[in-house]
């Protein structure tokens, strides 16, 4: 029995970190639609309160980042190299 709640256990904490993730990716969408003056005003606000999202944001942005191309793509390299200067 202790195996299937470790796996449960596991199972569990693999679902919230993907559903982090997803909240961390469309965050970052919505920043991506802000200038960049507020949208790095929006990440330093939100390191005073949680770093942890902050680092999440960082890797989504580098997603896009690395899947787009353009004015898009810059906009998010620039952002993740803030994020990751506030933690």
């Amino acid at each position: 029995m202790g195996f299937l709640e470790n796996a449960g256990k596991t199972i569990g904490a693999l679902a919230r970190a993907i559903g982090d993730y997803e909240a961390a990716r469309q965050q970052a969408e919505y920043l991506l639609t802000m200038s960049e003056d507020q949208a790095k005003l929006r990440l330093h606000e939100k390191a005073r309160q949680d770093q942890d999202s902050v680092i999440l944001l960082s890797r989504a942005l580098k997603e896009i980042a690395r899947s787009n191309s353009g004015d898009r793509a810059d906009l998010a390299a620039r952002l993740a190299l803030f994020a990751d200067g506030l933690v």
